[in-house]
């Protein structure tokens, strides 16, 4: 493989020393040799080195929930892993060497020595460090908004597909339903008056009213009363009275209410008035469970609509609550995957606040999420609940997203803000999601994000002024100085 043109390079990321001053830092440290497809750095792993490259490849990626990113391949001349080296902590990448590579590898001690006594040769690394932290931490932003779109798209999909598929369902078997009962309807018109005709759909009418809107039966109650009604319709000469007897008693009917509807009917018309009651009653039944999944279906879309503001401004008032809603309705997949119960508290005062209302929902998003994730940590079989709560507090709104999982270690709460930083494994976590919400919290809306952890009880606390962002004039938006 060629080495790629050095002016396609961004000097601003990427400055490249020549050959001589190379030479010049080399006293500084110690020359390494690696042969492709050794690790110089990885992901993870406590920093201790940087490295010059004398010559060869090396290809520098990043593990994301998505994958494996890769973010440079660096040439001959250029340097990597100073960031993690010079601040502490670890590797926020992983470098790999693509052909025979020779570095200069150095500790912070020995960097920090060589900018003293080489400061021309410092300057320009130093200021690629501040460049390529903010381009790193950009590209997996995006990266990060990407992945969470598709996680969200994702559990959206999930969540249409039930009600979705109830619906066709539903509407394949309403038309078998339709064509049964005019046929019986036809039948039934040859046999009885306008009285009787109109005590039927007397009896239809109430139970319509009742169709979805039962208490539920025991298991043994709704046996017994299947079996009651198999029994009367046999007994009255009533055909698939198997079938029929659990359709009369999903709505409600029951032997008795059957034997008062026969009284005023010829006894020859009792089984086509029957099948005719179950045949209505069941695309009553049918029709409202179509009813129930589009307006299900309308409702999650609504949500998703609210949830990410389309069609409207990016600054406007937005009441908290309809945000940490719409929230929980996206992440239902989620929450009911990991079996955890919702536990809401919301102030009943808690007033409209002006804001980034979709960036809010990131904020939202990254915290329910984190805590899902934490609750799904817990033995199986143990209580796990997030909590939601609000309030007022003067001229602010506090919200605190909590959870009853293992908490975060006392040692790293400190950390847990910073870029990159992740307590998940390896692909599991950027290390961003929480960066991004001090940022929108902290940076956006002028507020303050804060954590209080210990084993069984995690809460994270976002307090926003209620007018930290003011609309600029001419419908455009920007937050307030």
């Amino acid at each position: 493989m060629t080495n790629a043109p050095q002016n396609t390079r961004d000097e601003k990321l990427y400055p490249t020393f020549s050959p001589e001053q190379i030479e010049a830092l080399a006293p500084f440290g110690e020359e390494v040799t690696f042969a492709p497809g050794d690790l110089l750095f990885q992901q993870g792993q406590p920093a201790q080195f940087l490295f010059f490259q004398r010559d060869g490849q090396v290809r520098i990626t990043r593990q994301t929930t998505a994958g494996e990113v890769v973010l440079i391949v660096h040439l001959a001349g250029e340097f990597s892993g100073e960031i993690s080296t010079l601040i502490g902590g670890d590797y926020i990448a992983t470098g790999r060497a693509m052909t025979p590579t020779r570095v200069i590898r150095m500790t912070a001690a020995q960097f920090r020595r060589f900018m003293v006594e080489l400061p021309d040769l410092s300057t320009p690394i130093l200021a690629a460090m501040a460049n390529r932290r903010q381009d790193v931490s950009s590209l997996t932003q995006q990266r990060e908004k990407l992945i969470s779109l598709g996680t969200l798209s994702a559990g959206l999909a999930h969540e249409l597909n039930n009600p979705a598929s109830a619906a066709c369902r539903a509407s394949g078997q309403l038309k078998m339903s339709l064509a049964q009962m005019q046929v019986r309807a036809l039948r039934l018109g040859r046999q009885l008056n306008d009285a009787q005709i109109g005590g039927l759909f007397e009896v239809l009418s109430k139970a319509t009213d009742d169709v979805g809107n039962l208490p539920p039966l025991s298991v043994v109650e709704q046996s017994d009363r299947e079996e009651a009604l198999s029994t009367w319709l046999d007994e009255h000469g009533v055909e698939d009275s198997w079938e029929l007897g659990p359709q009369l008693a999903a709505v409600g009917l029951d032997a008795n209410v059957l034997a008062r509807i026969a009284e005023g009917l010829p006894a020859d018309a009792i089984p086509t008035a029957m099948t005719w009651l179950a045949s209505a009653l069941d695309g009553i039944a049918l029709a409202d469970s179509i009813e129930r999944s589009t307006t299900r279906i309308a409702e999650l879309i609504g949500a998703m609509k609210s949830y990410a503001y389309m069609d409207q401004a990016a600054v406007q008032e937005i009441n908290v609550h309809d945000g940490l809603e719409n929230t929980l309705i996206i992440l239902k997949h989620k929450l009911r995957d990991a079996k955890v119960t919702v536990a809401r508290d919301y102030a009943s005062d808690l007033p409209k606040i002006t804001a980034f209302g979709g960036e809010l929902n990131q904020v939202w998003t990254n915290l329910m999420d984190n805590a899902i994730d934490a609750l799904a940590e817990t033995p199986a079989g143990s209580e796990r609940t997030l909590t939601v709560r609000t309030a007022r507090d003067g001229d602010h709104v506090v919200v605190e997203v909590g959870d009853n999982g293992p908490g975060i270690p006392e040692a790293i709460q400190a950390r847990i803000f910073e870029p990159f930083f992740t307590t998940k494994g390896e692909g599991k976590g950027t290390g961003i999601g929480l960066d991004t919400a001090y940022r929108i919290a902290v940076v956006r809306h002028k507020g303050d994000i804060r954590v209080d952890s210990r084993p069984g009880d995690t809460r994270f606390i976002v307090r926003l002024p209620m007018n930290a962002v003011i609309p600029a004039k001419a419908g455009i938006q920007t937050a307030a100085p």
